[in-house]
């Protein structure tokens, strides 16, 4: 049992260190190989070099066009990033609204049942209970207000800092794409922009 075992052991040691040395032996084949066709690109005379000068400027034209486009999309989800906050802000000052009204409704009642109780009219206990408890649902719409005023303002600090970052996000865009027209390629379309009257054209 201790010698299958041992067998064994040995058997995987050794699968490992020939996938080690195959991995090793890709690496210096694939480095020997650029570096072979380095050495015979060198040798290639001037005139057969003008195709592939512009196929290094095609590439590096490619390579502009894809960071603008990683850039926009960065632009797109922070725009969209920024709705989602707006919306969230919105429903919060909508809830401060709706609890504000309710606690002035409560603030009228309140006010009414203590004029009430000062002008000696109604059950002593009764007017002690019902403003009392008046008191006590005023009391817990405020507390549940500061709680929502704290998320909102908390909120509202984000989006001005969201704020900044699509502002300096555009400024990139913007600048790239002037980039990328100045060296004469067109920026990639935006669908969003389309001119107006393209699909009259069309019909």
């Amino acid at each position: 049992m201790k010698k299958t075992l041992y067998g064994i052991v040995i058997l995987l040691c050794s699968i490992a260190l020939l996938g080690g040395c195959l991995s090793t032996s890709n690496v210096k084949k694939s480095s020997g190989s650029d570096q072979a066709e380095n050495e015979l690109y060198a040798q290639v005379p001037e005139r057969y070099r003008t195709p592939v000068e512009e196929a290094k400027a095609d590439q590096l034209d490619a390579a502009e066009r894809l960071n603008f486009a990683d850039e926009k999309l960065k632009l797109a989800k922070l725009q969209k990033e920024m709705a989602t906050k707006k919306e969230k802000l919105g429903n919060y000052q909508l809830k401060l609204a709706q609890m504000g009204h309710k606690e002035a409704i409560i603030g009228v009642e309140l006010t009414q049942w203590e004029a009430i109780d000062k002008a000696g009219l109604g059950e002593k206990e009764k007017n002690i209970k019902t403003i009392y408890g008046l008191r006590t649902k005023k009391a817990k719409i405020e507390t549940n207000r500061l709680d929502v005023k704290r998320d909102h303002d908390t909120l509202q600090l984000h989006i001005k800092q969201l704020a900044e970052q699509i502002k300096a996000q555009e400024e990139t865009v913007a600048t790239m794409g002037e980039v990328l027209e100045g060296a004469g390629a067109s920026p990639p379309a935006d669908p969003s922009e389309a001119p107006a009257g393209s699909d009259a054209g069309q019909q």
